[in-house]
Parts: structure tokens; sequence; C-alpha cells
């Protein structure tokens, strides 16, 4: 029936409908002129459509879309083969996806960002079916008028993996946004085995790979260290022509350094450049990274001023997703000082726009710090509604890091009320994910959550298990909070384990900490403190409680972690 239908058509339609079988999941007029080109497709397509050989729909906004039958375009890729035209009409494909992505990318954090993603969600087959073709490998056999593709001025045509590249990491901050990045790191690392790309090409491939692994903390930042390295490198050696992509790596990727020392100089830099740029986006990035590295460097004051700096700015140009990151993180500093009714207006505020940007990830990790406000202020309906949505919503959307905060919330919870087979099966469901996906920080938060469950049902041995090993030298990168939670829960376990003098110890040299950590705490674990501190002062009576406690006030607070392992092994 196919063959007598394609037979009837004129040499033209027979060429056109061949040619658009590249296509998956549809397609629009001006994608059909960049792979037929074809002045005359406009009036092919019609004449295709009229013969029912293709459907035409409505598409993003005005623009129609059209699309074949699944045996119609198998029949129709069939007979492209035989016309020998497969190789070039899959070089346009992909390069006009190229182009696509390039044009895209300065617009996916700006207030045209919903539409852009939206059309990159509508193509994302295309996109999908680019990629495949650029694995292909060898040079690409069209070169396009103007060279639109190169950006070096030569006549050299651009090969297909490099292609590949450069449309993988156009698109980093739509795999990120939209929740995609498992399937952009998949891409990015099958190009690199394929082909290691040149110069800015290669390092801003680089920087989207290791943005995507760090910022989702999917992998270790031994793994990711290389990249950053590299991209930084090849940004450098590429002189002016790439301090744009080497601020871009700095800021994007020094946010994160576990050194964070060195984190803050990779970022002041990059936030000097963009200022120079006035590139207002990078600039709200720089101020954002900023205020996270002083939260955690324990400058609240200035953290708050450079995140509410960055939210100034990005509600100027009108980034949802970065103003949605920013009221989380205001949220966030306000839940750890105590001030719940702030955090809660701004939590709330945070989601509605991670909604408008599509975020569903970090609208998942909105209800689980809200599971955590709930907790702490002592709510538990509330507490589980937020860890229920959000672990509903980590499921579906098969988010490895958020199902692992969320199990932490619902976790937390189930101890809190006493519910322990719960929060142990949680606890090990977050640890196996953690080790799955080589995420420390979640890891810790697994190890806390099971040793504090195996402490109240009197499994001593398995609490050790579980906390010690926290405070080893060199095997965590634990920040003062992490740290202070940690130390007090073995000064807990010291205590449960009658070991008065070493839990009097550890609290001593853990208070000025613990006492800036406590806002944030659940009331259970506020009660389980003071619970303990009484009964290590009853049992080593006031002189002898005081003395271990000024003991260990004077250690270091940078020794502390190894003072308190110390403790332990003795």
């Amino acid at each position: 029936m196919i063959d007598w239908s394609f037979n009837l058509l004129s040499p033209d339609e027979r060429h056109i409908l061949a040619l658009l079988s590249v296509f998956s999941g549809g397609w629009t007029l001006e994608a059909a002129k960049a792979v037929g080109n074809d002045s005359y497709i406009y009036d092919i397509l019609g004449r295709l459509v009229d013969k029912s050989l293709v459907n035409v729909e409505p598409g993003n906004g005005a623009e129609m879309r059209y699309r074949m039958l699944g045996t119609i375009q198998q029949y129709a890729s069939e007979r492209l083969s035989e016309l020998g035209a497969g190789r070039e009409a899959r070089d346009r494909h992909l390069a006009y996806f190229l182009i696509l992505a390039e044009q895209a990318e300065p617009y996916l954090r700006l207030e045209e960002a919903a539409g852009w993603m939206d059309r990159l969600e509508l193509e994302i087959d295309n996109i999908r079916q680019a990629l495949d073709w650029s694995l292909v490998g060898g040079r690409m056999d069209w070169k396009p008028p103007g060279q639109e593709l190169l950006r070096e001025k030569d006549d050299r045509q651009i090969h297909r993996v490099e292609a590949g590249l450069r449309l993988a990491s156009a698109l980093m901050w739509f795999w990120h946004i939209r929740n995609r990045w498992p399937e952009g790191v998949e891409w990015l690392e099958k190009l690199f085995e394929k082909g290691s790309g040149e110069g800015l090409t290669r390092a801003k491939a680089l920087r989207a790979l290791g943005f995507l692994l760090m910022h989702n903390r999917s992998a270790s930042f031994d793994t990711v260290l290389p990249m950053i390295e590299e991209s930084i490198a090849l940004c450098r050696e590429s002189g002016p022509a790439g301090r744009h992509e080497l601020a871009v790596t700095l800021v994007l990727l020094g946010g994160v350094f576990p050194d964070r020392e060195r984190g803050l100089a990779m970022v002041t830099e990059g936030l000097y450049i963009f200022r120079e740029e006035q590139d207002l986006f990078y600039i709200a990035e720089g101020l954002l990274f900023m205020g996270l590295i002083m939260e955690e460097c324990e400058n609240e004051a200035l953290a708050r001023e450079y995140l509410e700096e960055s939210l100034a700015l990005r509600r100027q140009i009108k980034d949802q997703d970065g103003t949605g990151y920013c009221l989380l993180s205001l949220g966030q500093v306000e839940l750890a000082r105590g001030e719940n009714a702030a955090a809660l207006k701004l939590l709330k505020e945070s989601g509605d726009y991670f909604r408008q940007s599509g975020n569903q990830a970090r609208l998942t990790r909105v209800h689980s710090t809200m599971s955590h406000l709930w907790l702490v202020q002592g709510d538990d309906v509330l507490a589980a509604k937020h860890a229920q949505i959000a672990l509903a919503m980590s499921q579906d959307i098969d988010d490895p890091l958020e199902t692992i905060y969320a199990l932490f919330a619902s976790g937390l919870l189930a101890w809190a009320i006493g519910h322990y087979t719960q929060a142990r099966a949680q606890g090990e469901e977050a640890l196996a994910l953690s080790r799955k996906i080589c995420n420390e920080k979640t890891e810790v938060l697994a190890h806390y959550l099971l040793g504090r469950v195996a402490m109240t049902t009197g499994d001593l041995d398995e609490a050790g298990h579980h906390l010690l090993p926290l405070v080893a030298a060199g095997r965590y990168h634990l920040n003062w909070k992490e740290t202070a939670r940690i130390l007090d829960s073995l000064g807990e376990l010291a205590a449960a384990r009658n070991e008065w003098q070493h839990a009097a110890a550890i609290f001593g040299a853990n208070e000025c900490d613990y006492l800036k950590f406590v806002p944030s705490l659940s009331p259970l674990e506020r009660s389980e403190h003071e619970t303990w501190i009484s009964a290590a002062r009853k049992a080593l009576g006031g002189s002898a409680f005081e003395a271990a406690w000024a003991a260990g006030q004077a250690i270091a607070r940078d020794q502390a972690a190894g003072y308190v392992a110390n403790l332990f092994r003795a």
C-alpha cells in the first residue's frame, strides 16, 4: 500500500518525503527547510499532507508541527538509504539542532527561558537523534553557507563528535533545570569516548559534564577535579577568546569546590570578569556561590548580603529558576538561624518559582526542607505531609539525589515519632543510593540517621559502626554544621556506653558549634542532648563533670573531630 502511494508521488515529493524521515517526534517548517534545502519545500510538504503521508498539528505557539506515522517513516527511511542521501540529510539535521541549541543557550536563564525550555522539550527526540548521529564520527558531509557551524575561520569541515559535544554542552542548563541531567551526562560521556574535542569546545564540554555531575552530587569530587582543571587550563590557553568561558567554569565549579579557600578564589576571579562584561546572569551566579561559601565559612551576615544581592539581580533579569534557588538558599539560612516564619515565607515563594521554571528536582528539595522546618517546630503532621510529597515527586522524576534528601526527611521524622523500623529502612535506602551515586554528603546524613536509630533502640555497637567513621581523618569532608551534629551524637553515644568522662569532654569540645546549630535540630535531638548532659553531670558529680567539660573546651576547634575519634579508640 505504501509502495503504491510512494510510486504515485513526483520525484521531488519522493525526495522530500525520504529526507523528512530523519526527524524523530515531528518537525517544524523551519527545520524541514534546513534539512530539505529546497525553496519549494512548503508547497511539497502541503502536497504530502494532502496525500495523508504527513500529518500536521498545532505546535509551540502558532507554529505548526508535522510528523509521519511510524510505518511511513520507516518506509521513507529505507528509500533515503537507497537514494544515498542519508548521511547528508542527517548532517543537516545535526547542524540544524546544534544551531538551535546554541541559539537557545543565552536565553535559558533569562525571562524567555520557559519558552525556550518548552521548545527544547518538544524537540527532545530530534536532539537525541542528532546526538546519536554525531557518535558515528567522521567529518560532516555538509558545510553550511558562511560556515555558521564553525568558530574557526578556515575551510575545514566540522567533525561530527565536535558538533555533538557542542550540542550537548550548549544544553547544560536545559539538562540541569528540567531534571534531564543523567541523560546529559550520558551523552557527554559517550561523546568523549568517541573523540576528545579541541580547544574551547572541549573546555566547555568538560565544564558541562563536571557541572552536571557536581551540582547533582552524582560523582565524587576526585572524579570531577581533572575535568575542572583541564577546562580551566584550556580556557586560559585560548587567551581573550576563552575569557568568558573561563569565568563560567570558575564560578560554576568553584562554587562547589570542597577546598573553600580555592573555591572562593575561583569564584572571585570569575565574578571580576563578569562584572567587567556586565553579564548580569553570571554576576548573579557568582554572588549566589559567594553567599553559599560565606555560609559554609560561618559568615552569616555576608552570606545573606550576597544571596540578597543575587536575588535582586535575578528578579531584574526575570531568571525564574535562579530566583527560586536564591529564595531556597535564603530560606535554609533563616531555618538554620531559627527564624522559622521567615524561612517558611521564603520556601513557599521559592516553590512558586520552581513551578514556573519547571524545575521539579528543586521543587522536591523545597518540600524536603519544609518537612524539616515543620519537624523543628514540632508539627509532625505537616512534616509528614511534605516528606510524603517530596518522596513521591523524587521517585516520579527518578532523581536519586532528591530521593535521598526526601528519605532523610521522612526517616528523621519516623525516628522522632518512634517508627524505628521505617526510619531504619529509609536510612538504609538512602545509604545505598548515596553509595551508588558516590555522594559523601548524603552518605553522612544516612549514617547519622542510622546511628541515631540504633542508639535509641539500644544497639550501641551498630550506632558506633555508623557514627564513628564519620570523624575518621580524611574520610569525609565535613563542614562545621555536619561536624557539630556528628560530635553531639557521639557525645550521647559515649554517655549511653557509660563513658561519662568522655561524654562530658565531647559535649564541652562541641559546645560553641552546637549552640549555633541547635535552632535547626528537631525537638527529639534537642531533648536527647539535654537528657544525656544531665545524666553525665549526675554520674560524674559537679566538679568532675566541669573538669571534663573544660578539658574538652580546651581542644582547638579544628582538632575536635580527631580528639573525639581518639577518645573512642582509647
